[in-house]
């Protein structure tokens, strides 16, 4: 019951997702089906339109997706997804990186999501972020930006960041969106031994008004061999959570109103070169939308076992099953998305549903 109020208050938190009424629609289908049909809806779709960046980040969780030489996504595969993502109930894109600044056509990929009636924003290290771009950027429909920030401690931040300056560089951007009339948020990333830091940024975003998002880190990219959260520290978050209302995490809430991981259900996360997998920090592989519809990879997503179970946590960060089953075996390949039927502890034996809903070979 309390993680149901959380929930409730989250939505009602950010009501301004919902000044749209396609949007308003789409998240009471979501309701409807989670509640009285007992069915998944998708909710949120991240995408990556380019995986450069200007930063060394010591937790960088696409390191192994950058070798990848096939060509890139273009504005009509885009309309494509944001076409199909809307119809399956898609509220919200977010826009990752690498840095996404960096992309070419980014003003026209948040052009084509806003014609779709999404909420699209944008995760940023702020680093480009200059008041011509984001004038631009808000015209072309963007809604919000968060920032990149693991320490309120310059110093510490920017050496985490690999860059001197990122610090500063993080608060001039916030005062540039404010002015341009974005919605703002920061987000650290939670590292063992330091979830303190990242609640004094979630305490410092109460504060001054500002939305408070983040994630734990994973046991992917470049800290496959990093040291993960305690449960302690998880229980930590948790009790963030409860007490600031502005902070969320897309574990948090869930059409069902409870914790639960969205991965393969209410989010799928779509690489620059059009691999689905389910989420950022999730790098195995369910098909590719140059060669398949959306739905139809998002429905084989639901046969995966650790995708059809409602884990209250983040797999990839806290689930210890998911995390020495699935992530642990992918420390020695050099380059990600690992497509499913690769991976040693997926087989037809292990996954009898999931090898059946692969396409038909012609």
């Amino acid at each position: 019951m309390v993680i149901a109020i959380r929930n409730i208050k989250g939505y009602h938190t950010n009501l301004w997702v919902i000044k749209n009424p396609i949007i308003l629609y789409r998240i009471l289908r979501g309701f409807f089906r989670a509640w009285v049909l007992n069915r998944k809806t998708l909710k949120s779709i991240e995408i990556f339109p380019t995986l450069q960046c200007n930063l060394t980040c010591t937790m960088c969780s696409v390191q192994k997706y950058k070798n990848d030489r096939r060509p890139t996504l273009k504005p009509e595969d885009y309309e494509c997804v944001a076409r199909h993502g809307g119809r399956m109930g898609a509220i919200s894109v977010n826009i990752l990186g690498g840095e996404p600044l960096m992309a070419p056509d980014l003003v026209e990929i948040v052009r084509i999501f806003k014609r779709h009636h999404f909420f699209v924003y944008i995760v940023s290290n702020a680093l480009l972020v200059n008041r011509h771009k984001l004038k631009a950027l808000h015209q072309a429909g963007l809604d919000g930006i968060c920032f990149s920030l693991d320490d309120l401690d310059p110093d510490v931040n920017d050496r985490i960041r690999g860059i001197a300056g990122h610090h500063q560089k993080v608060f001039a951007a916030v005062e540039i969106a404010q002015q341009e009339g974005l919605l703002v948020s920061l987000a650290p990333v939670f590292f063992h031994g330091r979830v303190d830091r990242g609640l004094a940024i979630v305490e410092y975003c109460e504060e001054h008004g500002l939305g408070a998002s983040g994630t734990q880190v994973g046991a992917v990219g470049a800290w496959e061999e990093g040291e993960l959260l305690t449960p302690e520290e998880h229980d930590q978050i948790r009790a963030m959570l409860k007490r600031y209302p502005r902070f969320t995490l897309d574990w948090a809430l869930s059409y069902k109103l409870k914790y639960c991981c969205p991965a393969g259900k209410e989010k799928v996360a779509i690489t620059n070169v059009g691999d689905v997998v389910g989420c950022s920090i999730n790098p195995l592989a369910f098909g590719n939308i140059r060669n398949e519809p959306l739905k139809a990879i998002w429905e084989r997503m639901g046969c995966f076992s650790q995708y059809r179970k409602d884990a209250a946590v983040c797999l990839s960060a806290e689930d210890t099953t998911f995390i020495e089953t699935y992530l642990r075996p992918l420390r020695e390949v050099t380059d990600y998305p690992v497509r499913f039927e690769s991976h040693p502890a997926i087989t037809p034996e292990t996954e009898h549903a999931l090898f059946e809903s692969r396409p038909a070979k012609h």
